[in-house]
């Protein structure tokens, strides 16, 4: 009978702490009009005044939830490095961050209207004729994704955004064309580029000391 109190108190334990992780997902449509990103010198930005509708999809948490904020911005500088350009393929190393923006909040300025902040130490830009990617993630790249005052207040208390993550900028409608490379560095354009994005989510340490203390009342309650 003891062994079987046990064996229950592990049984809610490993519910709870199944129930405890989770994951988002991020993601916002290409917006209407052209040229928001651009490549000037090798360095990558975005047009911080183009309205997005940045989609924040928590289903799989323990309090699921689905979120758009339809005023959001979006901040970015990459560089990019290490260009080549073989048979209409372009490919580069890319580096840096980006941060996503509630521009309800403060005018988007400041931590409290932060949703997403991202660092890229590495990633890899490659672009076939006027389509390509920007993609960066944890495993490989070493991406660090940042949970913003907006993203933390949707998590209940006790969760944060954790590893593994990742980024993928669609990039389309790249003009003008052919990209050169020149001493590694790509000629100018503008583009156009949709965003996706997905983030662990998992309970602080505190959080899961109490889900051990949550299983072992249970084993007490029983016997």
């Amino acid at each position: 009978m003891r062994f079987s109190q046990v064996g229950l108190s592990a049984l809610a334990l490993a519910g709870l702490a199944g129930s405890a992780f989770g994951g988002l997902t991020f993601s916002f449509a290409d917006p209407a009009g052209n040229g928001q990103l651009t490549n000037t010198g090798g360095v990558l930005s975005y047009a911080s005044s183009t309205v997005l509708a940045f989609n924040i999809d928590g289903s799989t948490e323990p309090a699921p939830f689905s979120v758009s904020f339809v005023n959001a911005g979006l901040e970015l500088s990459l560089t990019l490095s290490n260009a080549t350009s073989n048979f209409g393929i372009t490919t580069a190393q890319i580096s840096g961050t980006f941060r996503v923006f509630n521009r309800d909040i403060n005018g988007g300025v400041g931590a409290a209207a932060t949703i997403l902040e991202a660092v890229a130490p590495s990633g890899a830009f490659v672009s076939i004729g006027a389509a390509g990617t920007v993609n960066t993630d944890f495993d490989f790249f070493g991406l660090v994704l940042t949970a913003g005052a907006q993203l933390q207040n949707l998590l209940q208390p006790g969760r944060f955004i954790a590893p593994p993550f990742d980024s993928v900028f669609t990039v389309t409608d790249i003009a003008p064309l052919p990209l050169s490379v020149v001493n590694g560095t790509i000629s100018d354009f503008a583009a156009n580029a949709s965003f996706s994005g997905t983030a662990n989510v998992v309970p602080t340490p505190g959080s899961v000391a109490l889900l051990a203390l949550g299983g072992f009342a249970v084993s007490r309650r029983r016997r």
